[in-house]
């Protein structure tokens, strides 16, 4: 065995970071003794893809919500659209990032 059997977790994670993912998954002994250290940081990657994904699908539906809800208001001129499309916009995929990322971080 690599480390001693009355390692800590953050002993073990400096060990396996150490080594690098490349030899972890490539060595069987290494594998063995990091596999909690790979699931956690499998664990971590795939909550920070899926809430990435989020942000994206909740920035575009809103998007296309907001865009048909300017539509629906008839602004006098195009310049006066746009105006009014980009404010929504922007407040509308601010409030939805910075939520997403409470959310993470919560």
């Amino acid at each position: 065995a690599f480390v001693q059997a009355n390692s800590t977790d953050e002993t073990i994670g400096c060990f396996c970071a150490s080594r690098g993912y490349q030899k972890v998954v490539s060595d069987e002994a290494l594998r063995s003794t990091c596999k909690e250290w790979l699931v956690s940081k499998a664990e971590a990657l795939t909550w920070s893809i899926i809430s990435s994904c989020t942000v994206v699908i909740i920035n575009v539906v809103l998007k296309a919500v907001l865009g048909f809800l300017v539509e629906i208001e008839r602004p006098a001129t195009r310049s006066k659209m746009s105006t009014s499309k980009m404010k929504r916009i922007f407040i509308a995929q601010t409030f939805s990032t910075g939520f997403a990322n409470f959310l993470v971080n919560y």
